[in-house]
């Protein structure tokens, strides 16, 4: 009803415009009756009437033609390539895009079934897809395999459809936009391969390392508890080899040639360093073996016992011992003893002439305590800095400086335990100070 309206108020207003116009030309038909001259009158209004009509039909004719050309000219050279089809799977129409991605030309296409190009494996599922559009209001989309006919090898293309309906609901074409996701796919199952060659290295890699974790446990816990054993059961044959050694030089006394008097006392002294070696093998074999739970010890109270035990060298080197403030950390209280032991015996042994000047004291460094043990001895090298935390490294001869070199790696195998860090700053001559950090209590 309301176009019906809309036509007829059309009407009325082109004979309004119509007979303005006419009365604007001023034409008059002499004519002897006036029902002839309202007969005249009304066909040229109609003539009026009729030309504007065809100019507003021509005029919309023109837009219509710019309006499907424009419409061609996206649909033509749109880079994706768009199909339209017939219900029945017929190619309606196809782009240059779509020409371009099956490999042949437009007019070739049109009139084809669009299965024909589907991949062999592929048609079910194109089928599938297509009925999922007929019985769906919505956009429906899906991947197939295509074939090109250029050198006859097959893609992976992405369907993008419609079904288009008239106002009956009754499918009057089916629209499709195809992507080649050829590369993307392959690139995405090159990396999945590549995924999944990595994930299976990485577990071989770790089951590796899990079977040679594995074996260095076993491996270290045989050797620890063969330093252990061995440490032990050597200490008394080399006690016995002591004692028979002494009484040998007591028993026979002037019955031995002179030189044997230094041979009994070169043997002594071996067997006396055989058992500074093994007692400290053994120290260091119980780290692991004889280790205790960490826990909150006033590191004063283990300095002071520290120089308690050294009380008789302290006094022989006349050396002075400065103890600062320190506090209480988190640390196995055995190993810490043999920490601060190590380090003031070392402050005392290797001294200049000088009497030992030792100062003890300690910071708080992000959560932890740093204890910085400084002496004024003999001093060392910076390029030795490392080799000395080095089990059995030693930098001095033996008569001059005894011992076993494995007093500085006992101490940093302890700190490290206790997840600390031990470092030393020193030049030849200007003494050493040694730093080490321990969790704070």
């Amino acid at each position: 009803m309301t176009d019906n309206a809309d036509h007829n108020e059309h009407k009325t207003d082109l004979r309004r415009q119509a007979e303005r116009e006419l009365a604007a030309r001023g034409d008059r038909v002499p004519t002897e009756t006036e029902e002839i001259e309202r007969a005249l009158h009304e066909l040229r209004v109609h003539q009026i009437e009729l030309e504007m009509q065809n100019e507003e039909l021509r005029r919309a004719h023109i837009d219509l033609e710019t309006s499907q050309r424009r419409y061609w000219e996206l649909f033509d050279l749109a880079p994706v390539a768009y199909f339209t089809l017939r219900p029945n799977n017929l190619i309606v129409d196809a782009n240059q895009a779509a020409a371009r991605l099956l490999g042949h030309e437009r007019a070739f296409l049109r009139s084809r079934p669009f299965s024909n190009f589907v991949g062999p494996n592929e048609i079910e599922s194109f089928y599938g897809f297509r009925n999922r559009l007929l019985k769906t209001h919505r956009p429906c989309s899906c991947e197939l395999t295509m074939r090109q006919a250029e050198n006859g090898r097959f893609l992976i293309a992405r369907l993008d459809g419609l079904a288009l309906r008239d106002d009956q609901d009754n499918i009057t074409e089916l629209r499709l936009a195809a992507t080649d996701v050829t590369e993307q796919r392959q690139a995405e199952r090159a990396l999945q391969a590549a995924h999944d060659d990595l994930e299976r290295r990485v577990h071989q890699r770790t089951a590796e390392l899990a079977r040679t974790v594995e074996e260095l446990r076993r491996s270290n816990a045989d050797l620890q508890q063969f330093a252990y054993v061995a440490s032990h059961d050597l200490q008394e044959p080399l006690r016995m080899v002591t004692s028979f050694v002494q009484l040998l030089k007591i028993r026979c006394g002037d019955k031995l040639p002179g030189e044997c008097y230094h041979y009994i006392d070169v043997a002594v002294e071996g067997a006396l360093r055989m058992q500074a070696l093994v007692k400290d093998l053994l120290d260091y074999s119980r780290l692991t073996t004889r280790a205790q739970e960490p826990q909150p010890i006033e590191a004063a109270d283990v300095v002071a016992a520290v120089l308690e035990n050294l009380r008789m060298t302290i006094d022989e080197t006349h050396a002075r011992v400065d103890v600062g403030e320190l506090p209480a950390v988190l640390a196995d209280p055995t190993h810490l003893l043999q920490v601060f032991q190590n380090l003031i015996e070392n402050a005392l042994k290797f001294r200049s002439e000088a009497p030992p000047h030792i100062r003890i004291a300690a910071r708080r460094a992000d959560g932890w305590w740093q204890f910085d043990v400084a002496d004024n001895g003999i001093g060392m090298d910076p390029q030795y800095f490392d080799k000395i935390f080095v089990i059995f490294q030693r930098l001095h001869n033996r008569q001059k400086y005894p011992g076993t070199g494995i007093g500085l790696a006992l101490c940093k195998k302890i700190i490290e335990r206790h997840g600390g860090k031990i470092w030393v700053d020193s030049q030849p001559g200007q003494g050493t100070t040694v730093h080490f950090t321990l969790p704070a209590a």
